[in-house]
């Protein structure tokens, strides 16, 4: 739910929604006065912290951490506090989890990293950062993608070549057979597919309707590049 344009809860929960607007000092009041507990969940199963990052309060942020909130305690869909600050690019607030030995390999309930989600946007400092802490660049989601699929099929090259600085397989299949040479193709990013054969990416790759990246590439432009 919104209000003003800030995510908010929709329990009727004084933490949760001084979390949300960023309201330090009284929630403050709230903790050490009164005792909140900065672990509480509302009616989304989500804490306090949860809505601090989704709205980017870096001191609130901060503040429930050195108030022991749980910095893995999933929201939506399994999502953690370092899944949803990768999703919304908010690099101040990452920095403050990897800081506190947040679980970079942490998985949503779709099996999704925070290097999936930082990926997918293509926010390359923040997919540095994770490699930094030691992200598994070849983890995959339920439908075995990983992050290198991720950043192919949302044409985002940069993040393409820093997974591979990293240690990605280039020629890692997901549950349908599909690398990241498939995807990048199927979608048109020629210039990733470029890239990926220059690092020894399979472009004989069969997934499991026999269809090659060549077979899937969005056009004839595309299809040449496997000439």
């Amino acid at each position: 739910m919104a209000e003003g344009g800030v995510e908010v809860a929709t329990v009727d929960s004084d933490i949760h929604k001084l979390a949300a607007f960023g309201i330090l000092d009284i929630l403050k009041k709230l903790v050490e006065e009164e005792g909140a507990d900065v672990n509480s969940l509302d009616d989304q199963k989500c804490a306090p912290l949860i809505w601090a990052i989704r709205n980017g309060h870096k001191d609130v942020t901060k503040y429930l951490i050195e108030q022991g909130a749980d910095i893995e305690s999933p929201g939506f869909g399994g999502m953690r506090a370092l899944h949803f600050a990768c999703n919304g690019a908010k690099e101040d607030l990452v920095v403050i989890l990897l800081d506190n030995n947040v679980d970079v390999n942490s998985q949503d309930e779709v099996g999704n990293t925070a290097l999936h989600w930082a990926s997918a946007r293509g926010i390359l400092n923040i997919a540095i950062r994770l490699g930094d802490k030691g992200a598994d660049m070849n983890l995959t989601n339920k439908q075995g993608v990983s992050a290198m699929h991720k950043a192919a099929m949302f044409g985002q090259l940069a993040v393409v070549k820093r997974i591979i600085e990293y240690g990605g397989n280039v020629n890692l299949a997901d549950k349908e057979g599909n690398t990241p040479l498939h995807m990048a193709a199927k979608v048109g990013f020629g210039n990733i597919v470029s890239f990926l054969l220059t690092k020894g990416a399979d472009k004989g790759a069969s997934n499991k309707k026999r269809e090659s990246p060549a077979d899937i590439a969005l056009n004839g432009t595309i299809a040449a590049l496997f000439e």
